[in-house]
C-alpha cells in the first residue's frame, strides 16, 4: 500500500529578508500596473511612471521612464531590451520607448535608445491596450483600445537615428448598426 501514501514535493526553498527589505521599502506606496520578466530580471512600473528592475540577487533599480504613466511594458527574454509604453504629456499619442539595461546613463538609469509614437500624427489620440515584441528585435506590434492595430518594422535595439519605420495599420471595420 505504499503507492497510496501521499508524497511531499519541495519545488521552492523559502528563505526570509533575502534582500533585506530592499524591495518591500521600495514599492511600498507604488500602485503597481505592468508586470514583465526575462534576461534574468522582474519588471515592475507603476502608475507614475516609475520602472523597478529587480535582479535575481535583489538588487532593485528604480527609475522614471514617463512624466505621467507607464501602460504597458514587454522585457525581451534573452537581451537587456525592455520595450515600454506611456504617456509623457496628457492628451498625446502614447510612446514606444526601448530601454536597454546594459548600457547605463551617469545617474545609473537605462539608456533610452529609441523613442517612437505609437500611433501616426494624422490619428486622433487612443489608448494603447496590447504590445508584442518579436525575440529578434524587428518586429513590434500595438494594439489600441479602438481595435487598431500599429506595426513596426526595423532594428529596434538601434539608436534613434536607425530606420524604424511605421509599416502597417489595421483601422478597426466599422460594424453595419
Amino acid at each position: 500500500m505504499a503507492f497510496l501514501e501521499r508524497r511531499r514535493f519541495t519545488f521552492f526553498d523559502l528563505h526570509k529578508q533575502v534582500d533585506k527589505g530592499k524591495v518591500a521599502e521600495c514599492l511600498q506606496d507604488t500602485n503597481l500596473v505592468v508586470a514583465t520578466s526575462g534576461n534574468g530580471h522582474v519588471v515592475l512600473c507603476d502608475v507614475t511612471g516609475w520602472a523597478h528592475l529587480i535582479s535575481r540577487t535583489w538588487a532593485i533599480t528604480s527609475f522614471k521612464a514617463y512624466e505621467l504613466t507607464i501602460t504597458l511594458a514587454y522585457q525581451l527574454q534573452h537581451d537587456s531590451y525592455l520595450v515600454t509604453i506611456g504617456e509623457d504629456e496628457a492628451g498625446m499619442n502614447p510612446l514606444v520607448k526601448v530601454w536597454d539595461w546594459s548600457r547605463s546613463d551617469r545617474h545609473g538609469n537605462p539608456t533610452c535608445v529609441r523613442l517612437n509614437r505609437a500611433v501616426p500624427s494624422h490619428m486622433r489620440p487612443t489608448a494603447a491596450t496590447a504590445l508584442a515584441v518579436h525575440d529578434n528585435k524587428n518586429l513590434l506590434a500595438v494594439g489600441f483600445q479602438d481595435g487598431s492595430v500599429s506595426l513596426f518594422r526595423g532594428d529596434l535595439s538601434r539608436s534613434a537615428a536607425a530606420k524604424c519605420e511605421l509599416c502597417l495599420i489595421l483601422a478597426p471595420v466599422p460594424s453595419l448598426d
